[in-house]
C-alpha cells in the first residue's frame, strides 16, 4: 500500500494543480482521516468484532479515501 500511495502522490504532484500549495504529508493525513472514518465504528466498545465483509469494506474505503483524501 505504501508503494501505491507514493505513486499517487507523485502523479498528483506532476499532473495536478492545487489552488493552495499542499505537501505530501497533508495529503496522506487527509487520506488516513477519510479511511479512519469508515473503520471508526469497529473500534467502539460495543462492537466486539469486524463485520463479515470487512475486507470488502476496507478495499472500498481505501479507494474512496484515495480519491477524496489525495485527489481532491
Amino acid at each position: 500500500m505504501t508503494y501505491a500511495i507514493s505513486l499517487t502522490l507523485e502523479y498528483t504532484r506532476v499532473n495536478c494543480k492545487f489552488p493552495v500549495p499542499t505537501g505530501p504529508n497533508f495529503l496522506v493525513h487527509n487520506f488516513l482521516r477519510v479511511f479512519d472514518h469508515f473503520i471508526l465504528e469497529w473500534t467502539d466498545e460495543d462492537c466486539k468484532a469486524a463485520p463479515g465483509n470487512a475486507e470488502e469494506i476496507c478495499m472500498n474505503a481505501i479507494v474512496f479515501a484515495g480519491i477524496w483524501g489525495i485527489g481532491c
